[in-house]
């Protein structure tokens, strides 16, 4: 028989890191730019260090939520069912069986 049963669980979430991303690689491409004589190139790789660094050093941490939804589940049952039988009896010295079906 179908029925339907809510099944709850554990979800792990990870923080959000996209803000200490984008900060660092601001930060990190300020720096660049005014470092050196090619500004451009440096200003680009400060950005991408910059970004690298700010996401390994973010304080972003995670969890977990419960998360629930609803299942379709099925419950066996069994039961005995009458099928046929077969009626043996003796009349006048002969043997007769009988079978009933269902």
């Amino acid at each position: 028989k179908p029925y339907h049963a809510e099944v709850c669980y554990q979800q792990q979430v990870g923080g959000d890191k996209t803000l200490d991303t984008l900060t660092g690689a601001i930060i990190g491409g300020v720096i660049g730019h005014q470092i050196g004589s090619d500004r451009s190139g440096n200003r680009n790789v400060g950005a991408i260090l910059g970004g690298i660094i700010g996401n390994n050093n973010s304080k972003s941490t995670g969890g977990y939520r419960t998360v629930c939804k609803e299942e379709l589940r099925w419950q066996e049952s069994s039961q005995t069912v009458y099928s046929h039988s077969v009626v043996r009896f003796q009349h006048e010295g002969r043997w007769y069986s009988v079978k009933f079906q269902k």
